[in-house]
């Protein structure tokens, strides 16, 4: 999947979700890309598309509805970054690590 993405720009992170009890893929995936741009280029490119024998349905990630963390307190609100992060990896991001962005672009804002 990083490889077919790639070709629309440089991708920082490609995650497939496995079923815990079974280890087969869940049928969905994140790839995350260096800017906002790269990210739209590859919905346009790719939604619809086949890979690996299945069409593909690619979309911008959507805020999570409904109950469950994030933030009930002011001050408390958690980033985009890190509830991601938190999503795909079960766990809180790497302190320190968090990729600073442009809040007009969304483009990625150097270290």
């Amino acid at each position: 999947m990083q490889k077919a993405f790639s070709r629309y720009g440089n991708v920082t992170d490609c995650f497939l979700p496995k079923d815990n009890d079974t280890g087969q893929s869940r049928g969905f995936g994140f790839v995350t890309f260096e800017t906002v741009r790269e990210a739209e280029d590859a919905i346009d490119g790719m939604n619809g598309q086949e890979l690996d024998g299945r069409t593909l349905r690619v979309n911008k990630p959507q805020p999570r509805s409904g109950g469950g963390g994030g933030g009930g307190y002011p001050g408390t609100e958690k980033s985009q970054y890190e509830m991601d992060y938190r999503e795909l990896h079960g766990v809180a991001p790497p302190r320190g690590k968090q990729p600073k962005y442009d809040r007009v672009t969304g483009d990625r804002l150097p270290d």
